[in-house]
């Protein structure tokens, strides 16, 4: 994990027995999906504190790669030290479903050697909505929208202009961003 996991106690000072517990379940997390980047876990009493009949959530928020996960669970209302840790348990195995889950249906990004810049040239382009196709020096054209035109070049990109730019990978395709101006030397050409 690239980040100290951080456990809140909200109302209550926990137990060493509850805080083994949960460093257990936050190491179970990590071995379960490397790509964890922090974990943080809240235990809150719903009432008035940690009592007898008083219900507690647990919350738990996982930080990845994408989308964050969070999960809450409440414990019943028997006795408080049971119920808590039948919800720490529940709360930790939900998150587990959800990680699997998500990684699952997560795109996976691949990496690839590419020139840290590619060079190409504007062939189609929607000047009114900043959208449009670069054809691009391996014979490829990728698609781009106005967050993939780099600063300044909005007003000075045309149909014709050569280029250059990144790749990024979308869910089909990859995209071209941060394009900006080709600065190349006088006679060096891009014919495409």
């Amino acid at each position: 994990m690239l980040f100290r996991p951080k456990v809140t106690f909200v109302g209550f000072d926990p137990s060493p027995l509850l805080r083994h517990l949960l460093a257990r379940r936050i190491a179970a997390l990590e071995r379960f999906d490397a790509r964890l980047l922090s974990c943080t876990v809240v235990v809150e009493p719903l009432g008035n504190g940690l009592q007898e009949g008083n219900p507690v959530r647990i919350h738990v928020i996982v930080i990845l790669p994408g989308p964050d996960i969070s999960v809450s669970r409440d414990s019943g209302l028997g006795p408080v030290q049971r119920d808590l840790r039948l919800a720490i348990s529940q709360a930790f195995d939900a998150m587990e479903a959800e990680l699997r889950r998500h990684h699952d249906h997560a795109t996976l990004i691949v990496l690839t050697h590419q020139p840290h810049f590619l060079r190409g040239r504007i062939v189609e382009m929607d000047p009114d909505r900043g959208t449009g196709l670069v054809h691009g020096q391996d014979g490829r054209d990728y698609p781009f929208g106005p967050e993939g035109l780099g600063k300044g070049i909005g007003g000075i990109a045309r149909i014709g202009s050569q280029v250059r730019f990144r790749l990024q990978e979308g869910a089909s395709a990859p995209f071209a961003i941060r394009i900006s101006p080709l600065e190349r030397p006088p006679g060096d050409r891009i014919d495409q």
